[in-house]
């Protein structure tokens, strides 16, 4: 992924990578760049920080910037690592990066039928 692309712009980027910088569309998903997934406490509250959900757009770009350029996290303000911790204290402690779903006949219900 290039991180200079039009589609890796701030108007469409919810999230930075905590490993690389580069914009996502969530906080916890894997990166498409540099292919980390934030798994550990740590790294979903770092995650959670270069967010929507802690950050303005515009400093999501910065940090972004700061950390392809630095190749470091920038520092956060004491608020945004507070929100960010609630709000990882709310996800399970085990998840996956997906999960696959049984779309077979026992799935649904012996009545389901499409009527054309």
């Amino acid at each position: 992924m290039n991180p200079n692309h039009p589609l890796n712009r701030l108007n469409i980027m919810n999230a930075v990578c905590f490993n690389c910088g580069c914009g996502k569309s969530s906080a916890i998903k894997l990166c498409s760049n540099c292919h980390e997934m934030p798994t550990s406490h740590e790294d979903r509250v770092v995650s959670v920080c270069l967010s929507i959900e802690c950050l303005r757009p515009e400093n999501l770009e910065i940090a972004s910037r700061y950390m392809r350029k630095k190749n470091r996290l920038p520092g956060f303000h004491e608020k945004v690592t507070v929100k960010a911790e609630k709000i990882v204290s709310q996800m399970p402690d085990n998840f996956q990066i997906s999960q696959s779903f049984d779309f077979s006949g026992t799935f649904f219900e012996d009545n389901f039928v499409l009527d054309d």
